[in-house]
């Protein structure tokens, strides 16, 4: 988050990690003991779930809400709260938005347009994800997104890996395209994503500002 605001909404496709980072980002908050709200507003994927962590992230002080007014895991509604809208201009309160990164997800932002907050928007970008696997699909995808939605990417966070697959080569080929985008768009690369297994590239990466995740929480047990 800049040094002003205190909305952080996170987006980008399907496969990139948003749901994942937007967990991780809000307990980094957290340990700094900031009070945090975690508001998750994917309702087009609703496969992950921010708040199917509810029960351990409330025991550590984030809060969680959902898109609806509604208390219950399977309200994925197309609306935004009156608890959320509350929290827009609460300035002892920061705010993590889930939101989803399609023409539809983002429909829910045009409810905010008129509202007086500051904000940052991050694109959480995985390279190794068909949509956004070179320079020009994430530079259409950016523009695709501030253009619908009304509000402007102001970071990008490169998240990109093939899990446990991932190679030091292919670590080091996507900073190179994330660098790139940032470059030529003007929009700072806020963060590199690393498992604690590939720490040791950390070396060979030209972006010194690393966010390591130890565990994963959005990953299914299907799936280990």
């Amino acid at each position: 988050m800049g040094k002003n605001s205190k909305v952080l909404i996170l987006t980008g496709n399907t496969g990139s990690g948003k749901t994942e980072f937007s967990i991780q980002y809000s307990l980094f908050l957290a340990k700094q003991k900031k009070k945090i709200n975690l508001v998750d507003l994917d309702v087009i994927n609703v496969y992950y779930r921010s708040r199917e962590n509810k029960e351990m992230l409330e025991k550590l002080g984030i809060k969680i809400w959902g898109s609806s007014n509604f208390d219950y895991n399977g309200s994925d509604l197309p609306a935004i709260s009156y608890g959320f809208e509350s929290l827009l201009n609460e300035k002892k309160e920061n705010v993590v938005v889930d939101l989803a990164g399609s023409i539809n997800g983002l429909k829910l932002l045009t409810a905010l347009k008129n509202k007086n907050f500051i904000y940052d928007m991050w694109l959480i970008c995985n390279i190794y994800r068909e949509e956004t696997d070179n320079e020009e699909k994430i530079i259409h995808l950016i523009k695709e997104y501030e253009n619908f939605s009304g509000f402007k990417i102001t970071g990008i966070i490169n998240n990109s890996n093939l899990l446990e697959y991932s190679t030091e080569e292919d670590l080091i080929t996507a900073e190179k395209t994330i660098l790139n985008v940032s470059h030529k768009l003007n929009i700072p690369a806020i963060y590199t994503v690393l498992l604690q297994k590939d720490k040791d590239v950390q070396k060979k990466l030209q972006n010194k500002n690393i966010f390591y995740i130890d565990k994963l929480f959005n990953r299914k047990s299907w799936m280990k």
